[in-house]
């Protein structure tokens, strides 16, 4: 579980230091959720394993994008979904008593990949789409997010944020 928490710590340094306008955030985040993937791979297999590989790709892509590097940032976020693909057959349909958990976290993250991956230019959404079978959009995206918000499973956005279309 150690690449679990290794991930959380390198969010929280994202947002302290976009927060703070710290020196070399974008480095730190960076090295922290590339130690986090490593500590993933080095983990016994387990449900979240798979999800949090992604998550860290595709962090680590928009880290990059930020930094401007854009071609290894979008190359990260397309390797995310080889991870993130799983959610949509595994966890949205998941059966058990952690099933509230599982599908609003796999709802969040499709809803934020396919979020981001629809704001590429329209040539990269077919590059993405060919290279990786990805088939969402920003329709999709915005559907899975107000489906997280409206199950109230733990990652159900605040309810400050009631319309996801703002982004329109």
């Amino acid at each position: 579980m150690r690449g679990c928490f290794t991930f959380v710590s390198a969010l929280m340094s994202l947002l302290n230091g976009l927060a703070s306008l710290e020196n070399n955030q974008l480095d730190i985040v960076l090295q922290r959720v590339r130690s986090a993937d490593e500590e993933l791979t080095k983990d016994e297999d387990w449900p979240g394993k798979t999800v949090l590989r992604g998550l860290c790709n595709l962090v680590a892509g928009v880290v990059e994008i930020m930094q401007g590097m854009p071609s290894r940032g979008v190359w990260h976020v397309l390797r995310s979904w080889f991870w993130l693909r799983n959610l949509e057959v595994e966890a949205l349909n998941y059966e058990g008593h952690e099933r509230c958990c599982v599908r609003s976290t796999a709802l969040l993250a499709l809803g934020v990949f396919n979020l981001f991956v629809s704001m590429l230019p329209p040539t990269a959404m077919k590059a993405a789409g060919w290279a990786t079978g990805f088939a969402g959009g920003r329709d999709v995206a915005l559907a899975q997010l107000q489906s997280c918000w409206e199950e109230g499973g733990i990652q159900a956005p605040g309810r400050g944020v009631r319309d996801w279309n703002w982004w329109s």
